[in-house]
């Protein structure tokens, strides 16, 4: 997974972690990908202040004994190994964490391969998660794992842990959106659309999304990837775009959405943008004039499949 893609992988993560969860749990197949999200979750963290903590409950680092996690969690943050047995490394740990807390650097723990790790070392975290500073909260805790991480939580010695998760996000978030392009029924390309990305879409050779049809304009239509996700602008073609059969001017993209440019289609196939609501109301345009009129605009195009 390129930066950009595992940037907007990491977005869901951090939209949850913005709506003041303490704890978001995330389940997907294993694999880089999740890693990568991760790793730009942190890395976003950080740019903004946070102190971040990155272990993972397998592969390398110190023993998972007596200090457990925490001795990993204080590994991480640049301690030697402490030889003292798991209340020693839990105060350290909660005078760091707190020092962080007050001094405006709100701790982030990012746990990796959580199912990997034993039901004491996860019931270990729990004195971590109680951390209060005036009053509130100090540490926000991310479990990522395989889906067998879902099952172990429902065990009881873990039930205090599970009530303090806000959100339980799934790995279609780890897939970034694409744009499928047919016409006549026939796949012509599929595109990965990569975060902060922009396209034209037109006729001319020029546009990043070539569409060669004559009832297509020029430029005929905008497409951006921000931050509240895709944004579909008509360009003041001359046969209008439409969006799920409606002529619009501008529309957000949600996973599932047809847009018809043309004689094309282009589906948007994101997961992690299941159909909620769409944005702003459409914007009525002024049409250009040197594209040939599509007849019928309404009536199902020549070739498509049923």
């Amino acid at each position: 997974m390129s930066l950009p893609a595992a940037q907007q992988a990491a977005a869901p993560l951090a939209e949850a972690l913005s709506r003041g969860h303490q704890m978001v749990l995330l389940c997907s197949p294993p694999g880089h990908a999740r890693a990568e999200a991760l790793a730009a979750l942190a890395s976003c963290a950080r740019a903004e202040g946070r102190t971040v903590v990155e272990l993972s409950a397998s592969g390398d680092g110190p023993p998972t004994s007596a200090g457990g996690l925490g001795q990993r969690m204080l590994h991480a943050l640049g301690f030697e190994e402490i030889a003292g047995d798991g209340v020693d490394i839990t105060n350290i740990l909660r005078v760091f964490l707190l020092h962080e807390c007050a001094a405006g650097r709100a701790p982030l723990v990012l746990l990796n391969d959580a199912q990997a790790a034993s039901t004491r070392e996860l019931a270990g975290l729990l004195p971590v998660l109680r951390l209060r500073h005036r009053g509130q909260l100090a540490v926000q805790l991310v479990l990522a794992g395989s889906p067998l991480l879902r099952t172990r939580l429902q065990a009881p010695e873990l039930e205090p842990l599970a009530a303090r998760c806000g959100e339980v996000l799934d790995g279609a978030l780890l897939q970034p959106p694409r744009l499928m392009v047919q016409r006549g029924g026939r796949r012509v390309s599929e595109q990965v659309l990569a975060p902060a990305g922009r396209w034209v879409i037109g006729r001319d050779a020029t546009a990043d999304i070539v569409l060669e049809d004559r009832w297509v304009s020029r430029y005929h239509a905008l497409l951006l990837c921000d931050v509240d996700g895709l944004l579909l602008t008509d360009l003041a073609s001359r046969n209008g775009t439409r969006v799920n059969g409606a002529v619009i001017g501008r529309r957000r993209l949600l996973d599932g959405d047809e847009c018809r440019v043309g004689s094309f289609r282009l589906t948007v196939a994101w997961p992690a943008r299941r159909r909620q609501q769409h944005g702003p109301p459409d914007i009525a345009a002024d049409r250009a004039v040197d594209t040939g009129t599509l007849p019928q605009l309404a009536a199902p195009f020549a070739g498509d499949a049923p």
